[in-house]
């Protein structure tokens, strides 16, 4: 007599571009962090294709979405699963939590500012310090 263990799958998915990511014409990539910036038309397309992307290998439904405070992640988490669902074999989450635990790194001063401006020393940071702290070496 076999007992049947459940098998989970963690999908993990990162926020589409926002307005601050480059994502919007003519508006220069900025230190954003937790500053709630949405989604640009890109990265609400980004979401969507995600969504539909997923549909074509995972055949299940989704139990639980979990997305951090921000309006960028939760914008990418709705059109995605918006696009996912659209799918006979799919269903909405019944579970969906928004925390800041899941919130990106938090830039501190440095939020908002112009990344070339910073990077450049413009403002009297350490370039090669803000690169370090970028990439997550720091």
């Amino acid at each position: 007599n076999i007992k049947k263990i459940p098998v989970h799958t963690l999908i993990l998915c990162r926020h589409g571009d926002s307005i601050w990511n480059g994502g919007q014409p003519g508006t220069p990539e900025t230190f954003t962090g937790w500053t709630d910036v949405p989604l640009s038309q890109k990265g609400l397309m980004e979401a969507k294709n995600t969504g539909r992307e997923l549909s074509s290998y995972y055949m299940h439904g989704i139990d639980a979405l979990f997305t951090s405070t921000l309006t960028r992640a939760v914008q990418t988490a709705h059109n995605c699963m918006w696009a996912y669902s659209d799918k006979p074999f799919a269903s909405h989450p019944q579970k969906f939590v928004s925390d800041y635990r899941l919130n990106e790194r938090h830039y501190g001063a440095l939020q908002g500012f112009v990344k070339a401006d910073v990077e450049s020393g413009k403002y009297g940071h350490n370039a090669a310090l803000v690169k370090k702290m970028e990439t997550g070496l720091v």
